[in-house]
């Protein structure tokens, strides 16, 4: 590939595992890169590292104006964003459905759902974001690139609010995609889904019990983005990334005419998205 000059990415959750990854594949075809991450330790160790063409940024996904301060200083500094990689995730923090021989929690303890707010909430700030400074140059152009995962396309029971925050972003994309496939612009969003990959959330024995075979190559997710970077044909694809294989998964298929009429397009033929939204501005309204 040749160089793309001064293009310029923003990856969330950069200063580790497969952001981390990312970033140094965008440096070696020298791009820009702002790595926006929790852990300034990390991201600091990082910028100092891989040098002055990686801007470090702390903050937290879950908070849009820290999100929000990230974009505005990156497009300060390099004029352009081009990529948004919104890779920031965690794992769930308690168990959800404790087994019947364990302590429940008491209907006062609110259910942790910080795993909701950063896989899923703070995906939506980027891509709102990313799409502000992509409108920003003389034609619109940008790539926005979310990571999901396997439990975004296959439940899981051990991790049912990862699952959701999952499969949230999946549907997200891909919503969002045909939306902006009707505006007309230079603006793909796609979504990874990858499997067990090597990386600190999976460190410890979940990742060095596991077969060779099982664990999906770094080089592989790579691959997958640069795929994006490279052709604007490519939109509204959630690509899961299985051990050494890619397969596209595409929405399902429409139960019914009832089903197509509702989700495909049928009765927005007669109602915009406008007009819904006042619908529910106003079905929110205390009533007397």
């Amino acid at each position: 590939m040749a160089s793309d000059g001064n293009r310029t990415a923003l990856v969330t959750g950069g200063a580790s595992g497969l952001g981390l990854t990312v970033v140094k594949h965008l440096l070696q075809h020298q791009w820009n890169v702002t790595i926006f991450d929790f852990d300034a330790t990390a991201g600091k160790r990082e910028a100092t590292r891989l040098g002055e063409r990686v801007l470090f940024i702390q903050g937290d996904v879950t908070d849009y104006q820290s999100q929000a301060r990230a974009f505005h200083d990156t497009f300060e500094k390099w004029g352009r964003i081009d990529l948004v990689f919104a890779n920031a995730g965690i794992s769930e923090r308690e168990e959800f459905a404790p087994a019947a021989a364990q302590p429940e929690a008491t209907e006062s303890t609110t259910p942790d759902t910080s795993v909701i707010d950063v896989c899923l909430v703070g995906v939506i700030y980027s891509a709102k974001l990313a799409l502000q400074y992509f409108r920003k140059r003389p034609s619109s152009y940008g790539r926005l690139v979310v990571t999901s995962s396997q439990a975004g396309i296959y439940s899981s029971d051990t991790h049912p609010l990862y699952s959701a925050a999952k499969f949230g972003a999946v549907a997200f994309v891909r919503g969002l995609s045909k939306r902006l496939r009707k505006s007309g612009e230079n603006i793909t969003a796609n979504v990874i889904c990858p499997g067990l990959v090597d990386t600190p959330m999976t460190a410890g024995p979940f990742i060095d019990n596991a077969p060779a075979e099982m664990v999906v190559p770094p080089s592989l997710v790579v691959q997958v983005i640069q795929s994006f970077l490279d052709d604007e044909s490519i939109t509204g694809q959630a690509v899961e990334i299985s051990g050494s294989e890619l397969i596209y998964r595409t929405d399902p298929e429409y139960a019914n005419a009832a089903a197509e009429y509702v989700l495909g397009g049928g009765y927005s033929k007669d109602t915009s998205p406008e007009d819904l939204i006042k619908f529910s501005q106003r079905s929110a309204q205390p009533r007397a």
